[in-house]
């Protein structure tokens, strides 16, 4: 399906291009960290919001199954632990 706001002679070749840059973007880097003590929901936003609040870092995934936070990006990782710690968490060396 084209797009509504361009002509049917571009819509195919509009989306092809598309699709090949966003193949090509670069993946940024992912830190993940081993974190214990999350239990709930409550938890997930609270690591999330002060994660996502450090210089760098891009996407936040909290995994409660796995006890892990994957961060996108390129944070201090120092910083992201010192985060993660007083939100009450504690994290793996």
């Amino acid at each position: 399906m084209r797009p509504p706001h361009l002509p049917v002679a571009l819509s195919a070749p509009y989306l092809h291009v598309r699709v090949i840059e966003e193949a090509k973007m670069p993946t940024l880097p992912t830190l993940t960290l081993n974190v214990t003590g999350m239990t709930c929901d409550h938890c997930v936003k609270a690591v999330t919001h002060a994660v996502r609040a450090i210089p760098g870092a891009g996407a936040v995934v909290v995994d409660l199954a796995r006890g892990t936070v994957a961060v996108q990006g390129t944070p201090d990782v120092a910083a992201v632990r010192a985060a993660i710690a007083e939100e009450g968490y504690d994290v793996a060396a």
